[in-house]
Order: structure tokens, then C-alpha cells, then sequence
């Protein structure tokens, strides 16, 4: 699922591609993950998605609620780390045609409001 979260500390996080912990967010931040997620996130871990090809960040990839354990590991970071870096390509691209949808549906809803604006022809 792509998210798109808004927090300063995840685009730090994004800034100096370092991982994440909930130990990094605020108890505000953490209530609104909770309402965006639909559920209690007891622990988490976000590390930056790198795209091979520009060595820039991307994304976040973020895991919650560890079954095994309370708090997650270098060795988890490691293993999420390895999985994105193989899909960061694919990542990108998915990321880009949501924008353009976005962007499209945006464009219509200004263009029929525009229209709803203009005087009627005499």
C-alpha cells in the first residue's frame, strides 16, 4: 500500500536516508499513522528506498507490528533493505503513474469548475 505521509522526521528520515522507529515520531504523529492505518501500530520500522539508478530516495518502506518480538532489528532492516532494493525500479514507476492519475483528476475537477464559472453566452 502507498501512503502518502506528510511528517517533517519522515522526510528528514528521506533527507539522510536513515531508518525510522515509532522512538522518532512524535505521540501526535503516531495518532495520525494510527488513523491512516486503520489500526494500533505497536512498533515500526521505516528505511529509504533507493533507486539504483539515481542513488536517491524514493520512498519509504515501512513495516509495523513485529510478531516475533517488541522492537525490530538491524537484521530486519537489513531484510527490508535487501527486498526494496530489488523493487525500487518498479516501486518508482507505480509511484509516478498514481501521481499522473492524480494530477488528470485534478486537472478535470479544475477544468469543470472553470467551465461551472464562466458567463453564460449572450
Amino acid at each position: 500500500m502507498v501512503y502518502d505521509l506528510s511528517f517533517s522526521d519522515f522526510e528528514q528520515s528521506e533527507k539522510d536516508s536513515k531508518s525510522m522507529t515509532l522512538n522518532d515520531i512524535t505521540a501526535e504523529q503516531h495518532r495520525q499513522l494510527n488513523n491512516i492505518l486503520g489500526f494500533e501500530v505497536y512498533s515500526m520500522l521505516c528505511v529509504p528506498v533507493i533507486c539504483k539508478a539515481t542513488a536517491q530516495v524514493v520512498a519509504m518502506g515501512c513495516a509495523f507490528n513485529k510478531r516475533s518480538g517488541h522492537y525490530y532489528t538491524e537484521v530486519d532492516e537489513h531484510k527490508i533493505r535487501h527486498c526494496f532494493r530489488y523493487t525500487a525500479t518498479v516501486l518508482t514507476s507505480t509511484m509516478s503513474v498514481q501521481k499522473e492519475r492524480k494530477l488528470k483528476f485534478e486537472c478535470q475537477v479544475m477544468w469543470l469548475t472553470g467551465s461551472e464559472l464562466r458567463p453564460a453566452p449572450h
